[in-house]
């Protein structure tokens, strides 16, 4: 399970890095049309598409920082130590799957493993929380037994 866990980080991290990557080139895409329809506009024209482009950079830019606030908490919640209880960071094998306790990101398939990425916050991670082998919880009028922590 420790592989799992592990796989499972590298590939968020790959994901987060390329919606990084992602939104960098749509901003640097946006501002080379902001700077051609500077050249070649004028007018109320000019003005409504300058508007619309700031408004889709303003978008982008606020996008790009959750990306990357959701980047660093993962990074500071994915290298917490393995414990005994549910905590930030813990991988989560239960009867019905398996959740992975960092960030909201929802499912993600990792060595043919469907992982159920969530935060502690969620209601499922709250509920989680503290919890150890073999107990119990019940969510949405499911029981999941944890199986196993890591």
């Amino acid at each position: 399970m420790l592989n799992l866990k592990n796989e499972l980080s590298l590939l968020l991290r790959q994901n987060l890095h390329q919606r990084i990557q992602q939104i960098n080139a749509a901003l640097g895409d946006l501002h080379e049309s902001m700077t051609n329809e500077t050249k070649s506009s004028v007018g109320d024209k000019h003005e409504t598409a300058r508007a619309k482009m700031q408004f889709e950079q303003q978008k982008l830019q606020e996008q790009l920082h959750q990306v990357q606030q959701q980047l660093a908490q993962f990074n500071r919640l994915a290298n917490e130590p393995s414990a005994n209880q549910v905590a930030a960071g813990s991988l989560v094998q239960t009867s019905q799957g398996y959740f992975y306790l960092t960030i909201s990101f929802g499912n993600i398939l990792v060595v043919n493993t469907n992982v159920m990425v969530v935060s502690l916050q969620s209601p499922i991670g709250q509920q989680l929380r503290g919890k150890q082998v073999n107990q119990h919880i019940t969510f949405n009028n499911i029981t999941y037994q944890i199986l196993n922590i890591v």
